[in-house]
């Protein structure tokens, strides 16, 4: 099994909650990337009916021009957060995802985040 995701533009990089007297809360910016990038990822794959068989290797591309002052695990870490909430993914533990390859390739053209999941 295959999945092949694009996800268009910059990452936002996972932040780390917001605690106030108000609650807790995640930065507006963190949580708009991650709603329009969790609609991107859900309207890709209505036509795909294939259930993930886990364990699964994820390869995930940062192409184009990102902010390179981006840490590597925030974004890995904002793309799983996505995959996780629009149920691509049940979850993200090690004994669910034990290979996780992540590249930037700044010379593409295109923006984005393509992300591909293969059972192992």
């Amino acid at each position: 099994m295959l999945l092949k995701i694009w996800i268009p533009g910059k990452i936002v990089p996972k932040a780390r909650p917001r605690v106030t007297r108000n609650g807790t809360f995640m930065p507006p910016r963190y949580r708009e990337w991650r709603e329009a990038a969790e609609f991107e990822i859900l309207s890709q794959l209505a036509k795909v009916d294939t259930p993930i068989a886990f364990p699964v290797a994820i390869t995930m591309e940062f192409r184009g021009k990102h902010r390179a002052t981006v840490d590597i695990d925030n974004a890995a870490g904002a793309v799983l957060d996505a995959l996780v909430a629009s149920n691509v993914l049940t979850d993200d533990r090690l004994k669910f995802i034990p290979k996780l390859i992540l590249e930037h390739l700044p010379s593409f053209k295109d923006v984005g985040i393509f992300i591909e999941i293969n059972s192992i």
